[in-house]
């Protein structure tokens, strides 16, 4: 069963308290793991992040940069949870044990 909160869907060494740029570096490998493995999953990934990109900046336009960290986060939780749903437990689980190497 799938944990919709982007928080408890990353393993403990991934959540924000982190860092950002761990979350950054996980995300490029996932994207990379996706390209790999299915040209159609890739398609949808960057259609993913395109999506999620434009909230970002439309989140950030409206708040006249105040709260740009929280958004930030934000986008990066919101790229997590939908790119989970997108390649499923399974691949999910292969992508941490790859960013743990």
């Amino acid at each position: 069963m799938m944990n919709t909160n982007a928080g408890q869907a990353l393993p403990p060494s991934l959540r924000l308290k982190k860092g950002e740029n761990q979350l950054l570096t996980f995300t490029k490998i996932l994207l990379h793991y996706i390209g790999k493995s299915d040209s159609k999953s890739y398609l949808a990934a960057k259609m993913i992040m395109r999506d999620c990109a434009k909230e970002y900046q439309e989140k950030t336009r409206k708040q006249n940069n105040d709260d740009n960290i929280s958004n930030k986060k934000d986008f990066l939780q919101a790229v997590q949870r939908k790119m989970r749903c997108l390649v499923g437990d399974y691949h999910w689980r292969r992508i941490i044990f790859c960013f743990r190497k």
